[in-house]
């Protein structure tokens, strides 16, 4: 139920729904401060995996990215005159599959926004520099960065949102067909 063809993509009504979902969220979880002590620990867990969720989410809808690999980039990787950046979401090391993404601009604000959070988490919670040297992660209930791979957004995703973790593809996919 919420859903049509294509293996499921949600209608409209179903988008509308999510989205107020994410709107309630939101205003729930992401205007707390990271330096609140009186946050507890799976308050802040679920409040951080929210918040990359979102990210992965926006990114999806605005550039068509897939979540082979992870499914962000850093605000250093994108030229800040063009918004064009290298992106690898289906391919190794070399970048042999990677394309140039045109990333918009209130996208790159939100980006930048969230690498201040991802680098101010680092800090607070102490994890490698490696860590930082990675555009996101979610946190597993131990509070533990955790790679974003396919199957880390499907799981985080239930926990928000009814429906496919790779909603924004079949969305994008069947617009694209009505307009063609």
């Amino acid at each position: 139920r919420g859903y049509i063809g294509c293996r499921y993509t949600p209608t409209s009504e179903t988008m509308l729904a999510s989205i107020q979902q994410v709107t309630r969220e939101d205003a729930q979880v992401l205007h707390w401060p990271l330096k609140d002590q009186n946050v507890d620990g799976a308050e802040f867990v679920r409040a951080h995996n929210f918040y990359t969720l979102y990210m992965v989410s926006w990114m999806g809808f605005a550039c068509g990215i897939r979540a082979v690999t992870t499914p962000l980039v850093r605000p250093q990787d994108v030229h800040t005159k063009t918004g064009i950046c290298h992106f690898r979401d289906k391919d190794d090391r070399f970048g042999y599959k990677a394309r140039l993404l045109w990333v918009p601009p209130a996208l790159l604000a939100q980006i930048q926004h969230y690498d201040t959070h991802v680098s101010e988490i680092c800090r607070v919670l102490h994890f490698p520099n490696a860590m930082r040297r990675i555009a996101g992660f979610f946190l597993d209930g131990r509070g533990r960065p955790e790679l974003i791979r396919p199957a880390s957004i499907y799981r985080i995703t239930r926990e928000f949102f009814p429906g496919p973790a790779n909603a924004y593809r079949r969305v994008m996919r069947q617009a694209s067909r009505r307009s063609s």
